[in-house]
């Protein structure tokens, strides 16, 4: 599974800043499955506003398994409304 970009939206339609400070996944990406160290598809480049492209080391990737937990998680520090998001 993966993404190339994850963009959030306030309820005024602005896109909410995300930092790695306040993102994580489960699992991280493919670097946290055994024989993947090294791989360019991190988190990270979820942030890096490259969010259209077809240049995979530019893209978040993780191995799916059956019946195991594969969620982005997003702290945005205090209580607000969100009127959408994109994935790209």
């Amino acid at each position: 599974m993966g993404l190339c970009g994850l963009e959030i939206y306030d309820i005024d339609q602005q896109k909410i800043p995300i930092t790695m400070k306040n993102i994580s996944a489960k699992p991280r990406d493919l670097n946290s499955t055994p024989g993947f160290q090294g791989d360019p598809r991190v988190l990270e480049n979820l942030l890096d506003e490259e969010n259209i492209t077809t240049n995979d080391k530019k893209m978040w990737l993780i191995q799916y398994v059956k019946g195991q937990e594969h969620t982005i998680f997003i702290n945005f520090q205090k209580e607000m409304i969100i009127s959408g998001y994109k994935k790209f």
